[in-house]
């Protein structure tokens, strides 16, 4: 079953984070990790903990290629003498970029052989880290270790973290996270064929997961197979609606192709007609009336899912840009502003500040343009259309500051009935013309011919 094809595109390295963070955070140290030798440490005495909400900072910054940044969270961290937190901090240095201070946090599990502390023993440079393996491992402990392969894959060694997720689930089939490292590692890796058999196992393991078909789906998408995707990603919406950026991910796939997007819309209006309590069907629709101009309408219908869906920031973006084009730019900026405060940002949040800022705050509007065009490029699933013209934006703003422009043009998705006078004024335009041209016409043939008599 070749779900993914010959020429599927890459999973950008730490993308794994951002799905298995709810999953795999942090996990327990395993009664034989408490067990291993462990040196002083300069750090366990200063510092700041690593805190969930520092980490998944952290996780958000690298996850957009943010390093300096994330080493500046990281910095202040006190290193304990905790095994399993040492490797942590450690993989996150390492994942930084600082790879001293990687082995700074670990350097007080040296000369540990447990199989607990193979991210350790990469970090120090052993030239056979990961041993005998996880085969010994009490099949209590097992799946937390998971957590260790998903730091290997950060950290840039897919051979070993598909080695030891491979060696989990084949001896725990019900450790859904060795799956999910598995399949991302070989999928970066561009094993496309052992990709392809890692899901068909998944799939048949797991056949109603909804971590397993969403990581499935993301394949899917990477491949260009988008209808499979959006479908996958429906049942998973469905399935667990809380499931951090599914939501982002299902509306991302379902209105890339314009044709799909209209017969989904066609679809869930006639689900919501009758199952009024389908709030799937409601935000998918009121999405996508976002898309029809009907501004009012889409806030009709997403509103009442503030509470529901209010953890997705898609539907922040959506509420938001309805409010723009019905002309209360304060309160599109300052519900876009209320998310800059979350662990990992959706790029359209920047995206779309630049829009409203353009012609008021310049200099903020191309950061944020560079910031969407940082973030978005290394995407497997990015828009290349949307982020060509992200670029031009970028170039059109900039001439514009260069020349003294007060109202820049440019290839502006919003305010969009702005957009549609423009359109409309430009084909106006062009019909004068050929109207004139037309005339000219006639009037030089009436002139020939009455010469000519």
């Amino acid at each position: 079953m070749d779900l993914i094809g010959s020429k599927s595109r890459s999973l950008r390295a730490g993308a794994l984070s951002c799905l298995l963070v709810a999953l795999i955070s942090g996990g327990p140290t395993s009664a034989r990790a408490q067990d291993a030798p462990a040196r002083a440490n300069p750090d366990a005495a200063t510092g700041v903990t690593l805190t969930p909400a520092r980490l998944d900072l952290i996780r958000g910054l690298l996850l957009g290629q943010r390093k300096d940044e994330a080493r500046e969270q990281l910095a202040p961290v006190r290193v304990p003498p905790d095994p399993w937190q040492m490797q942590e901090i450690g993989a996150l240095w390492a994942w930084a970029g600082d790879q001293a201070r990687a082995r700074a946090a670990v350097a007080g599990l040296v000369d540990s052989k447990l199989p607990e502390h193979v991210v350790a023993r990469v970090i120090l440079g052993d030239p056979n880290p990961y041993g005998a393996g996880v085969a010994e491992v009490d099949l209590d402990l097992l799946c937390p270790l998971a957590t260790l392969s998903g730091y290997l894959f950060d950290m840039g060694r897919l051979d070993l973290a598909v080695e030891m997720a491979h060696d989990i689930r084949t001896r725990l089939p019900s450790c859904r996270e060795a799956w999910m490292v598995e399949l991302h590692a070989l999928t970066q890796a561009q094993r496309t064929e052992d990709a392809n058999r890692v899901i068909d196992a998944a799939l048949k393991e797991h056949p109603d997961d909804a971590t397993v078909l969403r990581a499935v789906a993301n394949e899917l998408r990477a491949a260009g197979r988008t209808r499979e995707a959006t479908d996958m990603l429906e049942r998973v919406v469905r399935l667990d609606p809380k499931q951090q950026g599914v939501t982002r991910e299902w509306l991302s796939s379902a209105l890339r192709d314009k044709d799909e997007r209209d017969a989904l819309a066609a679809k869930m209006e006639e689900r919501l007609a009758k199952d009024p309590t389908d709030q799937v069907a409601q935000l998918f629709l009121g999405v996508a009336l976002h898309y029809f101009d009907e501004f009012e309408r889409s806030n009709a219908l997403l509103a009442p899912l503030e509470e529901s869906f209010g953890h997705e920031q898609r539907l922040h973006i959506y509420r938001a840009m309805n409010d723009f084009n019905l002309g209360d730019r304060e309160a599109a900026l300052a519900r876009l502003r209320s998310q800059l405060t979350r662990p990992y940002i959706d790029p359209d949040v920047f995206y779309c500040l630049a829009e409203i800022l353009r012609d008021t705050e310049r200099a903020d509007a191309i950061g944020w343009l560079e910031r969407y065009i940082q973030e978005s490029q290394s995407s497997p699933v990015a828009n290349s259309e949307k982020l060509g013209r992200v670029r031009d934006m970028v170039t059109a703003l900039k001439g514009c500051t260069a020349d003294g422009t007060v109202e820049c043009d440019g290839p502006w998705e919003h305010p969009r009935k702005a957009m549609y006078r423009k359109m409309v004024m430009g084909y106006a335009l062009i019909a004068v013309g050929a109207l004139l041209v037309l005339a000219g016409l006639f009037w030089m043939v009436r002139a020939r011919r009455r010469r000519r008599g």
